[in-house]
């Protein structure tokens, strides 16, 4: 397996040359889940930890939704961070019902967060959110019917939730999911494969593999992501 830091990487494809100084001297969190695009975010992350000595640890949160193969998700990140010498937290969620179960599940893990930065402080969260997640927000609020203000999407830049002094970047929002799977293939860096994404459960998931087929023609996705940043 390549070893991300010798991976190159253009930093300033993701954040200007402040964020980069300002990340180097505070105290970063990201969260990985295991799956391609956190996996990204994290070699990224390495890459910028040997090149500008940027200090990050990570936040797995094991869902317990899937059995086996969510145990073996956090084992994964477990293992890769501990090759590349990174604090891996984890953390175990539980839920008492399924209703509005996404919502509940991000929810829990910025509360968890939270709690992390009453003891530990960090600056900066980090989450791999990419393009095609920005696309799929887009239908879901325009099915619901949402305005103007609505259909201004994921930001890059915002804060964790009740932590405004805590900074939440979504760096990947410019990156379709095809190209960073494409990356991590190309350079035999490992992932899981999250088995209830291939689900239609989920109204995100209905979109994933129902309307985004049809949309083949990354150009055209880009430039309806493109102009929702205009309303931000």
């Amino acid at each position: 397996m390549t070893s991300s830091s010798s991976v190159l990487f253009n930093p300033q494809d993701y954040f200007s040359l402040n964020e980069i100084e300002q990340f180097s001297s505070a105290k970063s969190l990201l969260m990985v889940s295991g799956g391609p695009d956190s996996i990204y975010l994290f070699h990224l992350f390495n890459y910028l930890k040997t090149h500008h000595d940027i200090n990050f640890d990570v936040i797995h949160f094991n869902h317990n939704l899937r059995g086996e193969e969510s145990d073996n998700e956090q084992d994964f990140v477990e293992q890769l961070c501990k090759q590349h010498k990174i604090t891996c937290l984890t953390k175990q969620l539980n839920f008492e019902t399924k209703t509005d179960l996404q919502n509940q599940c991000r929810l829990k893990r910025y509360r968890y967060i939270k709690e992390l930065n009453n003891k530990s402080p960090y600056h900066f969260v980090f989450s791999a959110h990419h393009q095609d997640d920005q696309f799929e927000t887009l239908v879901m609020k325009k099915n619901r019917g949402a305005g103007l203000k609505g259909m201004s999407g994921i930001k890059r830049l915002s804060h964790v939730p009740e932590l405004k002094k805590v900074a939440l970047y979504r760096p990947l929002l410019n990156i379709n999911k095809n190209k960073i799977q494409h990356f991590l293939d190309t350079h035999h860096l490992k992932y899981c494969i999250d088995s209830s994404n291939l689900k239609t459960d989920y109204t995100r998931n209905q979109i994933r593999q129902e309307v985004l087929p049809q949309w083949n023609n990354e150009l055209s996705k880009k430039r309806v992501v493109k102009s929702t940043y205009k309303l931000q």
